[in-house]
């Protein structure tokens, strides 16, 4: 399959970004009432604040990529939850560990910002704390354990089987 390239992949994370971050600031307030309306404002804008937090982990984890000089490239779709494939093959364990840590960091600063600054009483700021610790759970569950067994093994884990 043929790569979407970086420049695109983030003109779509922007323009979704975008998108979500004017929602909430024009209609969150909304999610604060009760009926179908706010229930539906509150889910869609805690979605779209939570997709904006699962995307600064993914360039995370391509700015800990780019940085380490490691051997990646863009995902192959649009419709992706991943931007990138990382080639646990040309590359080594401190390249690996700094992609994975860069993709942590900006996780923890979403919780961060979503549980000290989002208005207390809408749905949506529920919503995108819920998401937010999904993202977290996901990266514990999924993440962690590569970087474990980076940590602990002589080679690198098969991180990406589309890698070549």
């Amino acid at each position: 399959m043929q790569e979407v390239g970086f420049a695109k992949l983030a003109l779509r994370d922007g323009a979704i970004v975008t998108l979500a971050i004017i929602g909430w600031w024009l209609f969150s307030r909304h999610s604060a009432g009760t009926g179908p309306i706010a229930d539906f404002t509150g889910v869609v804008l805690g979605a779209g604040l939570g997709f904006c937090a699962h995307t600064a982990h993914e360039w995370g984890h391509i700015l800990g990529g780019r940085l380490g000089r490691s051997v990646m490239r863009s995902g192959t779709s649009l419709t992706s939850f991943s931007n990138f494939v990382y080639d646990s093959k040309l590359n080594n364990r401190p390249q690996f560990l700094l992609m994975s840590i860069m993709g942590f960091i900006p996780t923890g600063v979403a919780v961060w910002l979503f549980f000290s600054y989002l208005p207390e009483g809408e749905l949506a700021t529920h919503v995108a704390r819920g998401v937010v610790l999904f993202l977290v759970f996901l990266g514990v569950v999924l993440e962690l354990p590569l970087v474990v067994w980076a940590l602990v093994r002589k080679d690198l884990p098969p991180v990406d089987r589309a890698a070549t």
